[in-house]
């Protein structure tokens, strides 16, 4: 039997494939698993609620500030339609949208560009396996995925509007067009994600790059949306992101929006395709910019190199935060006129601004520190790509590089949090002309250092004892944070318990004055998980 030629641009696909899926296993379970259980949970839980409760929830949806962050459809501003449908697309479509999207660029990326870093790829291409096989392959797994996310979520829909599922009571006017809609517009952006995920990673020459671009990428099309919807104008179809919300479930159900975004997701992976096959191995159409042949010397130094290698995804993230924060802090006041309309006891106007505020600034604070998790990761791919054996070999010892790293990462993320609530505090000054609270809001990052800590604190942690799966536990504990922030009313947690986690205990900050107990208890757990991680890092093999 003929082997295939390697000239073949498909050849080998099925053991491309196969390779692929389990390589990713867990990676698709997790996704899976996370995405539909998500929105079967938020679905049963507002099945659960009485009608005033929903409407409740649906008028605070049909407000401008809230159309402008979580999308708009037509079946909250009716009389009739789907209440259980309207509530769960405000609570969780453009945050379980966006998560898919932004994770399939991260998806695509750890199977393209990211195994073309670690020269993976090209141990493939050693043996008879086309150019595009490994292209074609992540492809084929990927839309499989966002195409089984989407039946998911709308045979949930369909379960949960019929009452199928324990603990759901029939909808009053079960619509399941609107709940395969609703499935349909959660798959459109993922397609739309790996569309952009294969262009970036063809475009830039590093996974971190592709990663960054693609982030960016999405973020834009988001402002744009935004945009248009805080204008309450309808613009929104001028971004693909806008596209999948014009879909309308349990309104209007316009499925053909579906076929706009896989259009232009089908554009971006020719054009992907096209540069793939032109460009030579590692190569891309924003070459690596040459460094300098004589090395600065501040660079020869742990402190000085991490920040030469972070400094351009520093800058990204403080352009991305500087347009959020304006964004976010002009509409707050929009956000506390809001709460009074849907009349939140014992909040008076000014009280009620500072809420809107507080609830904004904890979420966004939130993912500004995810900053600190892509920082401090990087020591585990030091190890991994076997940069932090040469490291070193020098005279730095394991516990003062990991502290310098730390260091950088802290700081970094640090002046994030200051970039964004200086931002966020002069947005809303300026928007509510009133420039009191000023002093208040920007002062409000040194309420989340405690909380960033933490996050540093399981990274190292990981990195000192489990460096193979440190990124991933890392990651996995933020998600965890990220739901229940979201979805910590449904989750009927004890107060005492809600308000001890990080971030959420200080999520009241500056409309009330910060636990500081829980504050000195965040911290003191913070630099025990960084002691233990450092002593871990002492005792194990380098590289691990």
């Amino acid at each position: 039997m003929t082997s295939p030629s390697p000239r073949q641009p498909l050849a080998r696909l099925g053991t491309s494939l196969r390779f692929t899926l389990r390589h990713n296993r867990a990676r698709l379970i997790v996704w899976l698993l996370i995405t539909v259980g998500m929105i079967g949970f938020i679905g049963a839980y507002y099945a659960s609620l009485n009608p005033d409760a929903l409407r409740q929830l649906i008028i605070a949806g049909d407000t401008v500030s809230m159309k402008s962050l979580l999308g708009w459809i037509t079946v909250a501003s009716s009389a009739t339609g789907a209440p259980l449908g309207a509530a769960v697309w405000i609570k969780s479509w453009m945050f379980v949208g966006l998560m898919v999207c932004i994770g399939m660029v991260f998806l695509v990326t750890h199977n393209l560009r990211a195994d073309e870093d670690a020269g993976r790829t090209e141990l493939f291409r050693s043996r008879p396996l086309g150019l595009h096989s490994t292209l074609a392959s992540t492809l084929i797994m990927s839309v499989t995925l966002v195409v089984i996310i989407g039946v998911g979520i709308a045979v949930i829909g369909v379960a949960q509007h019929y009452g199928v599922l324990i603990g759901a009571e029939a909808a009053s006017d079960p619509d399941s067009l609107g709940s395969w809609v609703f499935g349909a517009s959660i798959a459109a952006l993922g397609l739309l994600g790996i569309g952009v995920g294969v262009l970036a990673n063809e475009v830039m020459p590093t996974s971190g790059a592709a990663n960054g671009l693609g982030a960016a990428i999405i973020g834009v099309f988001y402002l744009i949306r935004m945009g248009a919807d805080v204008q309450d104008l309808d613009l929104a179809w001028i971004s693909p992101i806008g596209w999948a919300e014009k879909m309308d479930p349990w309104g209007d159900n316009r499925m053909w929006p579906l076929a706009l975004v896989a259009a232009l997701a089908l554009v971006l992976v020719i054009i992907g395709w096209i540069i793939e096959s032109r460009r030579d191995y590692a190569g891309s159409l924003f070459a690596s910019r040459l460094g300098h042949p004589d090395a600065s010397p501040w660079t020869t130094s742990v402190t000085g190199l991490a920040i030469r290698l972070q400094r351009t995804a520093w800058i990204s993230w403080a352009i991305g935060v500087a347009v959020f924060a304006v964004m976010l802090g002009s509409i707050t006041p929009m956000m506390a006129d809001m709460f009074k309309q849907i009349e939140f006891a014992g909040i008076d106007p000014s009280a009620g601004m500072l809420a809107a505020a507080s609830m904004l600034m904890a979420m966004i604070c939130l993912g500004v520190s995810s900053f600190a998790l892509y920082s401090g990761s990087s020591m585990a791919l030091d190890d991994a790509h076997g940069l932090l054996e040469q490291q070193l070999a020098g005279s730095v010892s394991r516990v003062s590089w990991a502290l310098r790293r730390i260091g950088v990462t802290f700081v970094g993320a640090l002046l994030l949090l200051a970039l964004f609530t200086t931002v966020f505090g002069a947005a809303y000054c300026a928007t509510v002309g009133d420039w009191s609270d000023f002093g208040k809001l920007a002062a409000t990052c040194l309420a989340y250092i405690p909380s960033v800590l933490v996050l540093i604190g399981v990274v190292v942690l990981g990195f000192g004892w489990w460096p193979r799966q440190s990124v991933a536990v890392s990651w996995g504990a933020f998600g965890a944070m990220w739901f229940i922030m979201i979805l910590g009313e449904a989750l009927k947690l004890p107060e005492e318990t809600y308000k001890s986690l990080p971030f959420l205990s200080v999520s009241n900050v500056p409309a009330d004055e910060p636990n500081w107990t829980t504050l000195i208890i965040t911290l003191v757990v913070s630099l025990g998980l960084v002691g233990l991680g450092l002593i871990g890092l002492k005792r194990r093999n380098i590289p691990a």
